[in-house]
């Protein structure tokens, strides 16, 4: 037997889906895990239990609050998996959060995994917890407007920044103004018309920050798309970000997770409503 995933439904479709089945589920053996796209459901095809069934939430991590505060507040047996990204309290007691800023920053935590996907692309001799650390270093800026963005509501449009175009080659180095500049073009000018935040975040910048810290505030998409530049082949085709992305999945074991604090949470929800979530 293998799970029932759900993918591509509206809002009405997951609600009316999830009741229907909660009808008929006399037993209530049934988990139902909305998360938030498909990334997720590859990762949760192999860590979950057969019995749960697997939703795509229709608004990624704020389909899945409406979903579960609005229609099913109270029911055990649904519950949610996002990236926590740079909320400080969980949302709802069911909505649980991957371990540091994201999916991708939990499997990253584990130097062995990253090491696989170090092993496969990159070819230079730096060692892999040094390189590592140099990328969520490099990223230290970017992580950081991304944190304030949300916390303090600047409203700024920063997906769409090209790494590449910032990326010295040469250096191998994130140039900072040239990140400024990429997000006044497409920010009319905010970081000229707000010197002190941009002083605050160049300040960030300058200070050592331990590696957990770098793993809470980085986004993945971030550090693999980075990753996959120091990567680049003179010749030959290079990995993308996304095949990357797909091999630190594989790579990730049922023994790391076991090891993180949302494996400890989703064991403590199963023992507490005698359900059977993970794998």
């Amino acid at each position: 037997m293998s799970n029932s995933v759900r993918s591509n439904l509206t809002k009405e479709d997951i609600v009316s889906e999830i009741k229907l089945s909660i009808g008929a589920d006399i037993n209530k053996e049934i988990t139902y895990l909305i998360v938030e796209g498909s990334d997720d459901i590859k990762f949760w095809k192999s860590m979950s239990n057969d019995s749960v069934v697997i939703l795509e939430s229709f608004s990624g991590k704020n389909g899945i609050r409406e979903i579960i505060t609005q229609y099913f507040d109270n029911v055990p047996q649904v519950i949610g998996i996002r990236d926590k990204d740079y909320e400080n309290e969980s949302v709802h007691k069911r909505i649980f959060y991957y371990d540091h800023c994201c999916m991708e920053m939990m499997f990253i935590s584990r130097i062995d995994v990253f090491n696989s996907i170090y092993s496969e692309y990159f070819e230079e001799n730096l060692p892999a917890a040094e390189l590592r650390g140099r990328i969520l270093s490099q990223l230290k800026g970017i992580s950081y407007i991304r944190k304030l963005n949300e916390t303090k509501g600047w409203g700024i449009k920063i997906d769409g920044l090209s790494l590449n175009n910032s990326f010295n080659k040469e250096t191998k180095e994130l140039i900072t103004e040239r990140i400024f500049a990429s997000l006044n073009l497409m920010n009319q000018n905010f970081f000229d018309n707000n010197t002190i935040e941009k002083q605050d975040i160049i300040n960030f910048m300058c200070e050592e920050k331990e590696i957990n810290e770098l793993l809470d505030i980085t986004q993945g998409h971030d550090f693999l798309k980075l990753f996959s530049i120091y990567c680049m082949r003179e010749h030959g085709r290079s990995a993308s970000d996304v095949n990357i992305s797909s091999s630190l999945r594989c790579a990730y074991r049922s023994s790391d997770f076991e090891e993180t604090i949302l494996y400890s949470k989703l064991t403590e929800h199963e023992d507490t409503y005698g359900l059977k979530i993970v794998s």
